[in-house]
């Protein structure tokens, strides 16, 4: 009677679900080959694949035929599977109040933190979602760059500490983005690098951990969600929510007990706790917690698998690491420098191409829906399944998509590709909300790491890369094992962050000044040319480009016109970063018949002038805490004198480089960053040597007989003396014509 009874279920329990597999073919809706009992899906007690590469072979399989969509069952369920871009674009965007549920499990009455802004659906999520978009605009991710470039530093520490060895390079970059969520997003220091057991990264694990009993319950509860809720089935286990609930709890009484305010994701909630009809405390606690396991694992992730393929790709790492050097050198990462790495962005960009972190999509259909351009109705309640995993790995869009190459995501690739092909967040208007902070971190963690060291493939490493099987998140099964070779500091040369700033140049009329604040000018710079013949300054100014350049009227050998013009400069272009001691006099004459005004006329141009200009530049420096860059135009007879009748003015050039060792010294003891560099020219074709029109027949035959120089050669050693990193300095550099016979 039982063998007869357990017969009888088997045979109706068959002919149900070949009752239920007609239902696509009903529709005539192309279908698969579902086997009984779990339709498409893989047997979860033998799973050998992980659920998004599976789920992408479907996709293979249903573009190999030539479909845009196909009728797969998950179990006895229906659904609806689409593979053509344009329906892929429909669903997510333009029919988007069709499909606004993404179908996640959650339990807001028995598991409350599990209501999160990415699982629900329908008027709450819409209702959660206008309260939390303006905590991600650009002006909020650049409020929060401070807080998180604050765990870079023990990011750096950590590798200086280990890279003599392999390195486990998933783990310390999963220390490093809890330390960002823990700090952008809680306002707490996790501190996970020192603290092993650290109560954060534990908890982040334990979501994320998938043995067998786990993954039944995530099975049961995504195919049976009703069952689940009656069976008061939870998403995170009670010592999670407990834990997480907590802190929440505790964090937002401590700010709002004390008045106490941060700059982080939290305040960011609490403001809006305090609004008309803002979150409560379930739902703050819900939000951080999603905010908190989106960056805990996507975000080590993608720079996980950046970092391998850098690894494999040495070509490409260099490019990356010109660009980083190139933009930044030595100085600190800022928001805006981040914005200018456009290669960073492409390997970043083919990284997520390769290795999505949601490898497919799911939307729920909220009301019946027809196909454009067929005759079928998709049904509410209909499950709909995106690849986003097939589509990033589709030769239609990516020929060779095994290949690393970051050239696909080129203006002109980007442009001829449909705009659907790569949704690594999703799109439409549940696109995910935090890519903004997720791709700050992970560009931060990038270049923190590719500036300091060279990265290799270690032997440990299993390949080819497989996907874990039991991660919801697509991550490589086992450890990435990689080698960090510490690189040398690297010097770059680079204008940028003189752009915008105020530079004067002394004697800049004509010749080497005029030819330097040009130079000046055209890399971004606000320059103040002092000078008696201010009219050639202005002619000038009207067609030069990209800064500005103002005349002030100004005789080096008064001392009010230097006061004056460096007060004019202060209060109507903004304080000085940079001067160019440029102004010199010299007349030919011998030191045994000279005259004595115009001796003191080249000792007070040469000397005094610059000594008054030099003094007054480095008061406004140290007042303004600015970091600038005094440069003297010294010259060869400053160092050795190869000439006759140069009579004071080789003294004055000894007395410039003297005054720059002593100036040097001082600055070392003040421990100010202000930097110092004499250029010393050999001959140059200006208005004061070659050019002058009462040079003697002797004088003329001389330059006449020597190779020159251009007054622009000077500027280019200017601009290059001001180029350097911050931690150089260029003391002395002598600028001499191919060619001189001097010493």
């Amino acid at each position: 009677m039982l063998f007869s009874a357990i017969i009888l279920i088997l045979a109706l329990n068959y002919f149900y679900y070949k009752w239920k597999f007609t239902y696509w073919q009903c529709k005539k809706i192309p279908t698969l080959a579902p086997k009984i009992p779990f339709g498409d899906l893989p047997n979860p007690l033998k799973q050998a694949e992980a659920t998004g590469v599976h789920i992408k072979r479907l996709y293979d399989q249903i573009k190999g035929k030539g479909w845009k969509h196909a009728g797969l069952y998950f179990l006895a369920r229906p659904v609806y599977m689409v593979v053509d871009l344009e329906y892929v674009k429909n669903i997510l965007t333009k029919d988007f109040h069709h499909f606004v549920d993404r179908g996640f499990y959650f339990n807001e009455k028995d598991d409350p933190i599990s209501a999160h802004v990415f699982a629900v659906g329908g008027q709450k999520w819409r209702n959660l979602r206008t309260k939390l978009t303006p905590t991600f605009t650009s002006g909020k991710m650049k409020m929060m760059f401070q807080t998180l470039l604050e765990c870079e530093a023990n990011l750096l520490k950590r590798f200086e500490k280990e890279h003599k060895s392999a390195i486990d390079i998933k783990d310390i970059l999963g220390c490093f983005t809890t330390d960002i969520i823990g700090s952008c997003g809680f306002g707490l220091d996790f501190n996970t690098f020192e603290d092993e057991n650290s109560p954060f990264r534990k908890y982040g694990k334990k979501v994320f951990a998938s043995n067998l009993t786990r993954r039944l319950q995530i099975f049961f509860f995504t195919h049976f969600p009703s069952m689940a809720r009656a069976l008061k089935v939870r998403h995170f286990s009670k010592d999670v929510a407990d834990f997480f609930t907590k802190v929440v709890k505790d964090t937002v009484e401590f700010r709002e007990r004390n008045n106490y305010k941060r700059k982080d994701f939290m305040q960011l909630l609490i403001d809006l706790k305090n609004c008309n009809s803002g979150l409560t405390l379930n739902e703050i606690t819900a939000q951080s917690l999603i905010f908190f396991l989106a960056g805990f694992e996507t975000s080590s992730t993608t720079m996980t698998f950046a970092l391998y393929e850098l690894a494999k790709n040495e070509k490409i790492q260099e490019r990356v690491r010109d660009e980083i050097f190139s933009i930044l050198g030595e100085e600190k990462i800022t928001y805006e420098a981040l914005q200018k790495m456009k290669y960073l962005a492409l390997v970043i960009n083919e990284t997520l191409r390769k290795y999505p972190p949601l490898s497919f999509l799911t939307r729920e259909c909220v009301q019946d829906y027809k196909i454009p351009d067929q005759d079928v109705i998709i049904e509410k309640g209909t499950k709909v399944v995106i690849s986003i995993l097939g589509m990033h790995r589709d030769q239609e869009f990516y020929p060779d998509p095994e290949t690393f190459d970051p050239g696909r995501f080129s203006e002109g690739n980007v442009v001829s590709r449909h705009q659907y092909a790569y949704i690594p967040f999703g799109e439409g208007p549940r696109i995910c909300m935090g890519l903004r902070f997720g791709m700050m971190q992970t560009k931060v963690g990038l270049v923190s790491l590719l500036r300091k060291f060279k990265f290799t493939v270690n032997g440990r490493t299993k390949e080819p890369i497989k996907f874990d099987v039991r991660g919801f998140i697509l991550a490589a099964e086992g450890d990435i094992w990689l080698n960090a070779q510490k690189l040398h500091s690297k010097m770059v040369l680079s204008m940028d962050r003189w752009v915008g700033k105020v530079a004067i140049v002394t004697g800049a009329s004509s010749g080497i000044g005029a030819a330097i604040a040009d130079a000046l000018v055209s890399k971004g710079l606000i320059v103040a040319g002092l000078a008696r013949r201010t009219d050639l300054i202005e002619n000038r100014a009207k067609q030069l480009k990209n800064g500005k350049l103002y005349a002030v009227k100004a005789d080096m050998t008064v001392e009010k016109d230097i006061l004056d013009a460096f007060k004019w400069v202060s209060e109507n272009l903004g304080p000085v970063h940079v001067l160019i001691n440029n102004a010199g006099f010299a007349k030919e004459g011998l030191l045994t018949e000279g005259e004595t005004e115009i001796w003191r006329k080249i000792l007070e141009i040469n000397v005094l002038g610059l000594c008054i200009a030099t003094r007054e530049a480095v008061k406004i420096m140290k007042t303004n805490g600015i970091n600038g860059h005094v440069i003297h135009i010294n010259s060869i007879l400053g160092h050795s004198i190869n000439m006759l009748k140069v009579n004071v003015y080789p003294a004055t050039k000894f007395g410039v480089t003297a005054l720059t060792e002593t100036l040097r010294q001082e600055l070392i003891s003040l421990e100010s960053k202000i930097k110092v560099t004499s250029i010393s020219p050999g001959l140059v074709a200006t208005e004061m040597t070659s050019l002058r029109k009462d040079l003697s027949e002797e004088r003329k035959k001389l330059f006449g007989s020597r190779p020159l120089l251009n007054p622009e050669d000077i500027a280019d050693g200017v601009v290059y003396a001001l180029s350097t990193p911050e931690h150089v300095q260029v003391h002395e550099l002598t600028i001499k014509p191919l060619g001189e016979p001097t010493a």
